[in-house]
């Protein structure tokens, strides 16, 4: 697996904080899987039982705007999965380049903020891992990006 993450130093440490995983199993290379996704992509349903081993375990989260983008009921971070789908003219994946860039990027514009150089009205919610596998073809239809956990959005007069 590959896992990409500043804030949470180990998949396993984000597995046990981010998504309630059990120390007995947080040390597993565990990623998951929208719903949608397990049940309608042709890569993803291939893979069961070679490169994907199911393991009956769910994560509850509300859905949010997005349909591939969920608040986590243990944590509150937001765990973006893609969904091979035309969704606003385009796929819904997420590539390499995605969790490549998405914790850097994060952690940029976080450091933007921390010297003011935006406006304190501006909110910015960070990617902090991502997760992935080294399986070029079937990497998009199985990779995450957790965002941080939500804060209180006020309303900007």
């Amino acid at each position: 697996m590959i896992y990409t993450s500043q804030t949470l130093s180990t998949h396993e440490e984000c597995n046990r904080s981010v998504f309630g995983i059990s120390q007995s199993l947080a040390a597993e290379p565990l990623l998951p899987v929208h719903p949608w996704q397990l049940q309608n992509s042709e890569h993803v349903r291939s893979a069961i039982g070679i490169r994907l081993l199911p393991t009956g375990m769910y994560v509850r989260g509300v859905p949010l705007l997005s349909l591939r983008t969920f608040r986590l009921n243990h944590s509150g971070h937001h765990v973006k999965l893609p969904i091979d789908a035309v969704i606003t003219s385009t796929r819904r994946l997420i590539y390499q380049m995605h969790c490549q860039n998405a914790v850097p990027i994060g952690a940029l514009v976080a450091s933007i903020q921390a010297v003011g150089a935006l406006p304190s009205s501006f909110v910015v919610q960070r990617d902090i891992a991502t997760f992935s596998i080294p399986d070029m073809e079937l990497a998009p239809h199985v990779s995450v990006i957790v965002g941080s956990q939500t804060q209180s959005w006020q309303r900007c007069s």
